[in-house]
């Protein structure tokens, strides 16, 4: 995803941000302005959760890859617990490989559906959450 970067749209919202939700724009060189509705769909799961033989947000994105999805992030969290309510952190005499992960995807609605499908054959324990948004493409090329 080279030459693409996300920004977090704050209290003075362009006019094509929805007030109803939080905006992010996603932004690619060049003059052209289109918006267009989209969703934001965040997983979060643990570093050392496993699909097989490889960790699950590796397996994820690659099955994202290979159904053509537009784009992928994997951030890995420094701190953070879930629902056992276990502090997992990155501390210097600590060796955990058990990090917070999240796995974001922004992509068109009607694909979402696809996606989740794959998000709950591979990721056996997490959270899933979706956002409405506004996506704003600077550019000649559409994003998929």
């Amino acid at each position: 995803m080279e030459g693409f970067a996300l920004r977090r749209i704050g209290a003075n919202r362009p006019p094509w941000a929805n007030d109803s939700c939080r905006a992010i724009a996603f932004f690619r060189r060049g003059p052209q302005n289109m918006t267009r509705p989209a969703q934001l769909l965040r997983v979060y799961l643990d570093e050392g959760d496993r699909f097989g033989d490889r960790p699950a947000y590796v397996a994820l994105v690659e099955r994202l890859r290979e159904m053509g999805v537009g784009g992928a992030s994997v951030f890995k969290g420094i701190e953070g617990f879930g629902a056992r309510k276990t502090v997992h952190a990155a501390r210097v005499f600590d060796l955990s490989t058990d990090l917070p992960v999240v796995v974001e995807v922004i992509e068109r609605a009607e694909k979402i559906d696809s996606i989740l499908s794959v998000v709950r054959e591979i990721v056996a324990e997490g959270l899933v959450t979706l956002e409405g948004l506004e996506v704003l493409q600077l550019g000649s090329e559409e994003c998929e």
